[in-house]
């Protein structure tokens, strides 16, 4: 099976907000809303709606400008940019750790396992895919 991946190395496959999307499930998109608003201090617990996602694409709102970037360059993840891995990533990179601790405080193992396989490994997915693309050219 092919994964779906975000320009940053994230799996959407494996992140509960993509896979509450993807079945139309509203009342798993609330509780991850829940999640999400005590994970990370956002102000409001968003409602369902405001909780869709179909993956990254060029003109969805990211709040580190990845998405952004990736799309100026013409790339379709950020390990086919000749800059990689740019500050930004690198500063993304090396939050991990003490993210993931305070996400694993607040999951359920299930929840965090799933969180670990959509967000936590972007780097290696991005080594990864980089490897693969320098292959093909």
């Amino acid at each position: 099976m092919k994964t779906k991946m975000g320009y940053c190395g994230d799996v959407c496959d494996y992140c509960p907000r993509y896979i509450a999307t993807q079945s139309g499930d509203k009342s798993k998109l609330k509780e991850v809303a829940i999640l999400w608003y005590k994970a990370v201090a956002r102000p409001k617990i968003l409602t369902p709606e405001e909780m869709i996602c179909h993956g990254c694409f060029p003109n969805k709102a990211c709040q580190f400008g990845i998405a952004q970037c990736a799309s100026e360059k013409g790339v379709s993840h950020c390990g086919e940019c000749s800059d990689y891995p740019c500050e930004n990533l690198k500063s993304r990179f090396d939050l991990i750790p003490s993210i993931s601790e305070t996400w694993k405080s607040i999951c359920t193992k299930e929840e965090y396992e799933l969180i670990h396989k959509a967000f936590w490994q972007k780097k290696e997915n991005l080594d990864k895919a980089r490897e693969e693309y320098l292959s093909r050219k």
